[in-house]
């Protein structure tokens, strides 16, 4: 009698033999053939690539990314991409989750011909502040081909004076990956005003073409250190406005590690009026030196007009920044709560 091969075998049969095989198994199967290789992948790999967080870092020329799975069948994800790395590593961390390292040396422009991901769900995009990915306008477009058909529920972008110019070219990629929640991790704002460049483009009414519900701007100390002196970025109230009437519904800014006595002290009731006056409904976190006192108030212009709930906390050691928290109320909300008028 004729020996057979497993693949002279039907179809349905290897694809019922693979499902009832453990993953190490069926990763080791696959390397039998390039036939049997497509079909574990394709019978094994989840619809979807579900990440916990992938995380793009550039040091010079060499680019590192880091994938986040819950599961090992994920991983089949990357097969692809694979062979364009010139190291590939996986490992173990905490909690049964398994992570992928792969590098890319010689990243450059005639080496970004690849894409990530046919459909994936990213609950975290990372961009790490020590060996960031900044947003050049080629790693911008890049960013945009390799993560066309992700959805992401947050996103971490770095920004310096030398990735300023393309604010405005942001909300293009948000709206793209459909990103709820945004973090700006803002570098040298030490030394200039770093959210000048948001204020005065049209990065603001951009963001009317997304479906981001929060921004958050995080000022870089510089890896923990304080930062003494003159500081130029400071919570920009102007900006806050644009972003609310964009349909943005919460905001946070967080400069805690700049120091700069008495500044801001004639913006913030000016801000508390407009607030009141419009009907947006807003949340604002402000980490930073403002004048005013600890505490929980009620503040609107009229009986007409939306009411605003103001809690300040001073907060870090020896009182070095202040906690402001300011919600619009809606009229049932909170109604024993007596208004001050602005």
């Amino acid at each position: 009698m004729e020996a057979k091969i497993l693949t002279d075998l039907p179809c349905e049969l290897i694809t019922q033999i693979v499902s009832n095989l453990h993953l190490h198994d069926k990763l080791h199967f696959r390397l039998s053939s390039r036939f049997l290789n497509a079909l574990v992948i394709t019978e094994t790999k989840p619809d979807v690539c579900e990440l916990v967080s992938l995380s793009i870092q550039q040091h010079k020329n060499n680019l590192h990314i880091s994938a986040e799975m819950a599961n090992g069948e994920t991983a089949l994800h990357f097969v692809n991409i694979a062979s364009k790395a010139s190291q590939i590593q996986p490992r173990r961390i905490p909690i049964g989750g398994k992570e992928l390292l792969l590098r890319f040396s010689s990243f450059d422009n005639s080496h970004r011909d690849f894409d990530l991901f046919e459909k994936a769900h990213i609950a975290h995009l990372r961009v790490g502040k020590r060996m960031p990915f900044y947003l050049t306008a080629d790693n911008v477009e890049w960013l945009k081909q390799v993560l066309t058909g992700s959805t992401i529920d947050n996103c971490s972008l770095v920004i310096d004076a030398m990735t300023a110019p393309q604010i405005d070219t942001i909300p293009s990629l948000l709206a793209l990956t459909r990103v709820k929640n945004v973090e700006f991790i803002v570098q040298n704002i030490h030394e200039c005003d770093m959210l000048e460049r948001f204020r005065e483009s049209e990065f603001a009414s951009n963001m009317v073409t997304t479906e981001v519900q929060e921004i958050s701007f995080i000022g870089d100390n510089i890896f923990g250190k304080r930062l003494g002196g003159f500081s130029e970025t400071k919570t920009d109230f102007a900006l806050i406005e644009q972003l609310l009437r964009s349909g943005i519904r919460k905001v946070k800014m967080e400069f805690d590690g700049l120091e700069r006595d008495g500044f801001e002290r004639f913006q913030l009731k000016p801000f508390l009026r407009h607030l009141s006056l419009s009907s947006h409904e807003a949340e604002i976190v402000i980490k930073n030196r403002i004048p005013i006192e600890s505490g929980t108030r009620v503040y609107r212009m009229g009986r007409n007009y939306s009411r605003v709930l103001v809690t300040a906390n001073k907060s870090g050691r020896n009182f070095t920044y202040d906690e402001v928290h300011i919600t619009t109320l809606k009229d049932d909300e909170n109604p024993l709560l007596v208004s001050i008028d602005l």
